[in-house]
């Protein structure tokens, strides 16, 4: 019970306006995001095909996102971006990670 209360402390809201980029592909891994309220949009850009973006799927209230970059030490595999007015509880890198390692 004490990891989850130190993850739980250590959680930072983080609101957001329609359209507003959350993460960019391609960009540094930070934070993992929790949607408490909301909804966004998950785009990803096919470099090896030199595709535009296109959309891969709707993310609501429940959803999570960010992980992949944390997890595997890499750069955003997608973009994702509010449709609406968003509340997040946003989660630092090293949070995440030291937290995981109890699981």
């Amino acid at each position: 019970m004490d990891i989850i209360n130190a993850f739980i402390k250590d959680i930072i809201p983080f609101l957001r306006k329609p359209d507003d980029i959350i993460i960019e592909q391609g960009t540094e891994a930070y934070h993992f995001y929790f949607i408490a309220e909301g909804s966004c949009e998950v785009t990803m850009i096919d470099y090896k095909n030199n595709k535009a973006k296109s959309m891969c799927r709707e993310l609501n209230q429940g959803n999570y996102f960010g992980e992949i970059g944390l997890i595997f030490n890499c750069k955003r595999t997608a973009t994702v971006k509010s449709t609406n007015y968003c509340t997040f509880a946003r989660i630092h890198k090293k949070v995440f990670l030291n937290t995981s390692k109890a699981f």
